[in-house]
């Protein structure tokens, strides 16, 4: 249920954020953007380790011990430098006027996520629910930056400090929630000990996909700044997706609370991607209505993004069932709670499996990117660029997938094909027709519009017709998506009560 609220809560977020990103910033302002968020994903590489040793040593000491913030703080440093190089590189792209600005938030943004990380990583196994309520303050504060963006003219600059403020209230309600698991306990050489000893794993994984970052700077030097522009504001779209990693850590860290739950997986997973899917759908059908609220001044957007936002769209599916199993993965393996972590503990684990697959989704987009921006523009496509580097990163996304399959044998039996296709393929192919018959007339109902008011008020009427859609169809055809929702329904009556 808080799921569900969070959801939509970081969704609606999401979008009006987007006001202030990209109806009233210049597309070239959109670039700068680009490179400050991708100069803290560079710098957030080491944090990556943060985010995979702070549950499980969380679960293995049940607490979150102090020596863990330390190395935590530690790691943030070291990202500090990681990005500061990167950012003197490509300093002659930033503009002198935004290039203080971006440097100074951008260290502040990587210290304030090594923190959070180790915050989070033990709400995660201790209290979930205050897990779901730290994205609700985030969700919160983002809605209510952006009066301060509009009271401060619409800047670049307000749109780098409110995207600062906003990590920083997540960071800190994850610290006052965290305090009566903080414990003054452990050693802190052997925290140090086990963080390095696990960290190259995690370097596999999580911290490595972190280098996918390098796409911007591809289509920055072979398409130009328009191509990165473009870029931003299919990210932007793409900030509706936002809220899945909250549902990934809500059975991850059940997993590695109680590894029975192992048999819910499935009804996990079927919710995971009814949201997502809701979402990508909403997306697919209704791209011209989402284009003309993000950039009304540039409407001639709306067929040329049509393909890429698609796309992207789908690949986000794929990439949801992929991460799905590699949480799933992670939290069934209990190889790191027996002993101290040592630097074989993880070897040929199912842990290392899961980042070993990210780790050839990263090497492999890394690798396709050109080739396949080069493949597209020999068939004359005008967006070759992105629609290039989309088409390297599904790819990639799905090699990752075989190798978890192939790794985790055991969930094909707890995610059947046959079951898959009667509670999601067959819902999601009778919705699409729905939509597609029904998308017309809702458009000639709704046209393009200046006004971000009317603009966000038509897209959340059109939402909420493609959930009522979407969960009708999947009721009326899923047996196990109508317990889905019954058991939603049921505990939302309760918890009123």
């Amino acid at each position: 249920m808080l799921a569900i609220f969070s959801s939509l809560l970081s969704i609606a977020a999401s979008f009006v954020f987007a006001i202030a990103v990209t109806r009233k910033l210049p597309l070239e302002y959109l670039g700068i953007l680009n490179v400050y968020s991708a100069s803290i994903i560079f710098g957030s590489l080491p944090v990556g380790i943060v985010s995979f040793m702070s549950p499980r040593l969380s679960a293995k000491y049940r607490s979150i011990q102090v020596p863990l913030l330390w190395i935590s703080f530690i790691f943030g440093l070291l990202g500090v430098l990681i990005s500061a190089i990167f950012i003197f590189l490509i300093r002659f792209r930033i503009p002198s006027e935004f290039f203080e600005t971006l440097l100074i938030l951008t260290v502040l943004s990587i210290i304030t996520g090594s923190f959070s990380s180790a915050f989070t990583g033990g709400l995660t196994v201790f209290n979930r629910k205050r897990l779901v309520y730290t994205a609700f303050v985030t969700s919160s504060v983002k809605l209510a930056s952006v009066f301060y963006i509009m009271r401060s003219g619409w800047s670049l600059q307000s749109v780098m400090v409110a995207s600062f403020i906003i990590n920083l209230s997540g960071m800190l309600y994850a610290l006052s929630s965290s305090m009566n698991y903080v414990k003054a306990e452990g050693s802190f050489i052997k925290t140090a000990k086990e963080f390095i000893s696990g960290s190259w794993v995690s370097l596999l994984g999580y911290a490595s996909s972190n280098i996918k970052s390098i796409d911007s700077f591809v289509i920055a030097s072979i398409g130009g700044i328009f191509d990165n522009s473009l870029w931003q504001v299919l990210g932007v779209a793409g900030s509706a997706y936002s809220f899945r990693g909250m549902l990934y850590s809500i059975t991850y860290g059940e997993l590695l609370e109680q590894k029975e739950r192992l048999k819910r997986i499935y009804m996990d997973f079927l919710f995971v991607l009814f949201t997502v899917t809701a979402v990508t759908l909403f997306i697919i059908f209704f791209e011209p209505e989402i284009i003309a609220f993000l950039r009304p001044t540039d409407l001639y957007l709306i067929d040329l993004l049509y393909a890429p936002i698609v796309l992207w769209a789908l690949t986000s599916i794929v990439n949801t069932i992929s991460q799905y199993v590699s949480n799933v993965m992670q939290g069934v393996e209990r190889v790191d709670f027996e002993k101290e972590i040592e630097l074989k503990t993880y070897w040929k684990s199912l842990v290392f499996y899961a980042h070993i697959a990210e780790l050839v989704s990263t090497v492999s987009y890394v690798a396709l990117i050109v080739p396949a921006i080069f493949l597209l523009k020999a068939f004359s496509l005008s967006l070759y660029v992105i629609e290039g580097v989309l088409v390297a990163n599904l790819i990639a996304i799905l090699l990752a997938l075989a190798v978890r399959i192939k790794t985790f044998p055991e969930i094909k039996s707890y995610i059947k094909v046959k079951d898959f296709s009667i509670d999601y393929i067959a819902p999601l192919v009778a919705s699409s027709f729905v939509l597609f018959v029904f998308r017309k007339p809702l458009e000639l109902a709704f046209p393009p519009t200046i006004s971000a008011y009317v603009g966000f008020f038509r897209l959340v009427v059109l939402f909420i017709f493609v959930v009522l859609v979407y969960s009708g169809v999947s009721v009326a055809l899923s047996r196990r998506m109508r317990k889905i929702m019954a058991l939603v329904v049921k505990r939302t009556l309760s918890s009123l009560k």
